[in-house]
């Protein structure tokens, strides 16, 4: 499927990140609202109550949103689910059907521990929640749409050894099949905002470029998982972005410091690190202006 593009703008706010503005909350997790003229689409909703009470303070109504995104099944992207739907009430989720598989994080001497979506599938739905379980791409809006399952050609992605996910009996390496983006369609190119791009940075891009059609991609705005990079990893991938007609980036949450810098140092482009309470509104050219 091709999807077809939009040239209408859309605006980009950050409820929830590892960093915030001052007056606002920060936790490991993220959380941003996509508001186009005829949609508004939360991917992923932080770990706890943080995204709701960044909201509050940056005056954000999330009655009004209509769709959510989570963007793979981690705690720290769905734990603040449940305090989400007691501001929305009933509203459209999108997800892959794996989401909801048990996933573990264990590290070196310890013993694994449950870092998947906090409650059952039934506990959501009893607080509004519609689930569109899917691997396909999924239109939200004349703008946005889903990734859906990402191909991963490039061996890149950012699997690392302490993720598990529950297989039969055993815990295997987990290939995260639930990462999924957003994909923002505008004029000419497209803007991608991403959970924790688990999926690879550059299987992403091919695969936003393969729905939309549309070589130029504005940005990648959302978290990244370059932290799992060594600096030469991180190097040879902003070469690749640019490369492959990325003009922007917008790294956050699971980025690391050490990985921003050195996306500083050498991404051909323009790099806008963001933080809880960050407001940008992007046009249909895919221009862009900082307005908080």
């Amino acid at each position: 499927m091709q999807l077809t593009t939009a040239s209408q703008g859309f605006d980009l706010t950050v409820l929830c990140d590892n960093d915030a503005a001052q007056g606002l909350r920060s936790v490991h997790g993220l959380c941003m609202l996509l508001k186009a003229p005829d949609v508004c689409v939360l991917l992923d909703c932080g770990p706890d109550a943080t995204a709701v009470s960044n909201a509050d303070a940056l005056g954000v109504d999330l009655s009004q949103v209509d769709a959510i995104v989570l963007s793979h099944g981690h705690v720290d992207h769905t734990g603040g689910l449940e305090h989400v739907l007691e501001r929305t009430g009933a509203v459209r989720i999108v997800a892959h059907p794996a989401v909801f598989e048990r996933t573990y994080s264990c590290r070196a001497g310890a013993e694994p521990h449950d870092i998947g979506m906090p409650m059952p599938r039934e506990s959501y739905e009893r607080m509004g929640a519609t689930f569109e379980l899917t691997q396909a791409s999924v239109s939200l809006g004349s703008v946005f749409a889903t990734t859906g399952e990402v191909p991963r050609p490039d061996p890149r992605q950012a699997i690392t050894s302490h993720l598990l996910r529950q297989t039969g009996e055993s815990l295997e390496p987990d290939a995260m099949p639930d990462d999924m983006s957003v994909i923002a369609r505008l004029d000419d190119g497209a803007v991608i905002v991403t959970g924790c791009a688990h999926a690879g940075l550059m299987n992403i891009v091919a695969h936003a470029q393969a729905l939309t059609g549309l070589r130029r991609i504005h940005g990648i705005f959302g978290g990244t998982h370059l932290v799992a990079f060594d600096n030469e990893g991180v190097r040879a991938m902003a070469r690749d972005l640019a490369a492959a007609g990325v003009r922007a980036l917008g790294p956050c949450h699971c980025t690391g410091p050490q990985a921003t810098r050195v996306l500083h140092d050498c991404f051909d482009g323009l790099v806008l690190p963001l933080k809880a309470g960050d407001a940008l509104h992007f046009k249909g050219t895919g221009e862009f202006d900082v307005t908080s």
